[in-house]
């Protein structure tokens, strides 16, 4: 659970009508964390790998760099697909963001 999902959850635990229109409060908070925080979709292969290379201290320039062995970058390139390189980079700073999906077949 990331920290729009606690705030999210507190909202609803409290009765804050008197104050504001929990709704509203509610939508707020889902807006900035679709703008700042948004899920990232990955399976699980492609959530370990991630979690693997970030626990090994690996650069994240390692999955990207066109400077790196053509042949990994490759197998990482197809390996990664659907996910773009900025989803990459929010999963890896804040893994809270990846949910994991069933894998395309």
């Amino acid at each position: 659970m990331n920290k729009f999902d606690e705030a999210i959850e507190k909202l609803r635990k409290h009765d804050i009508t008197k104050l504001f229109n929990s709704y509203t409060v509610t939508e707020i908070v889902e807006d900035l964390r679709q703008e700042h925080a948004p899920t990232v979709e990955m399976t699980q292969d492609q959530k370990d790998t991630l979690i693997n290379l970030k626990h090994d201290h690996a650069p994240i320039s390692f999955i990207f760099s066109a400077n790196a062995c053509w042949e990994i970058v490759s197998a990482f390139d197809e390996f990664w697909e659907p996910l773009t390189e900025e989803q990459l980079m929010r999963a890896w700073l804040d893994p809270n963001v990846i949910k994991v999906v069933e894998e395309e077949q």
